[in-house]
């Protein structure tokens, strides 16, 4: 398997007062990259792929998630905090999650069963029936939930983190986890599910239940995953890039970096990777601007 010719452009140059980026969104021409702790709570935001500007952020100390949609933009972070822009993050207006801003971070964010679900420390899960205005606990116990990822039509979620776990819309069941702690991001190509993690962890899986680990020698920390144009690419600690065609065999890509990636979101032939201090990068393979017109952006279903 040959990789395309990826090549590395810096979108968002490194601003010491900015966090790491740890989520990228986008959405009808809009680009959103949230991030950011111990106080440097961090939101930056594009649009038609002009220059990436800083936004308001809303009171936290740090931001894991962020959920662009039709007619608003979510996030979620550190204290418990799940916010509302309906501006492109010129202002924001926290959502009544009072029992989650009693605890710890919350990392992910997801539309299914109708509803919103919000995963975060000790296992919990929130969830709001009325698109944010009120939460409810429908889970708790275990380690760190990272994220989720909606499948098979919306009929089922598979929850990530320090544990597995699928979600029916009306109960959890634990399953087996494939690796070590913490598994950090999930993305499906073509029924095949992709699981990355810290030290090295990639497991792929066509039910969710029984994974399969290709043979890699890498250990640096794999923080993303997501599909793009000829495959799909996961990133990570010191510059660390990997592709694969169907989410089965990977090779790995030298962008000439060294840098900690941490997210990346699909545009165009590539994919905007968030880095540490607010930076972001256009990976390419072709560069004329990292962002297509918005009408091939298309209406993403977010993980």
């Amino acid at each position: 398997m040959t990789a395309p010719e990826y090549k590395l452009r810096t979108a968002h140059k490194q601003d010491n007062s900015l966090g790491f980026i740890s989520k990228i969104s986008t959405h009808d021409g809009w680009a959103f990259a949230s991030g950011g702790t111990y106080g440097r709570t961090t939101m930056l935001a594009s649009e038609d792929g002009g220059p990436f500007v800083k936004k308001a952020t809303p009171d936290t100390s740090g931001l894991r998630h962020c959920l662009a949609r039709e007619n608003d933009l979510l996030v979620a972070g550190e204290f418990g905090m799940i916010a509302r822009s309906v501006d492109q993050g010129s202002s924001w207006t926290v959502c009544g999650n009072k029992g989650a801003r009693k605890g710890g971070c919350l990392y992910g964010i997801a539309e299914a069963f109708g509803a919103l679900l919000v995963t975060g420390d000790g296992g919990m899960v929130h969830r709001s029936d009325d698109d944010g205005e009120t939460w409810q606990e429908v889970r708790s116990g275990g380690g760190r939930l990272l994220g989720l990822h909606v499948r098979d039509g919306g009929r089922e979620v598979l929850l990530y983190g320090d544990q597995l776990v699928r979600f029916d819309g009306r109960s959890f069941e634990t399953l087996e986890n494939p690796g070590r702690a913490p598994l950090c991001a999930m993305a499906e190509l073509d029924g095949v599910l992709v699981l990355v993690g810290d030290s090295g962890q990639l497991f792929f899986s066509e039910d969710g239940t029984d994974w399969t680990s290709p043979r890699l020698e890498i250990s640096a920390d794999l923080e993303s995953v997501d599909t793009v144009a000829d495959g799909i690419l996961a990133v990570g600690s010191g510059g660390t890039v990997l592709f694969s065609e169907d989410g089965r065999g990977w090779t790995q890509v030298d962008v000439g970096s060294n840098e900690h990636f941490w997210s990346l979101a699909p545009v165009g032939d590539g994919a905007l990777v968030g880095g540490a201090h607010g930076a972001i990068h256009h990976l390419h393979v072709n560069y004329e601007s990292w962002s297509p017109a918005a009408s091939d952006w298309g209406d993403e279903e977010f993980d």
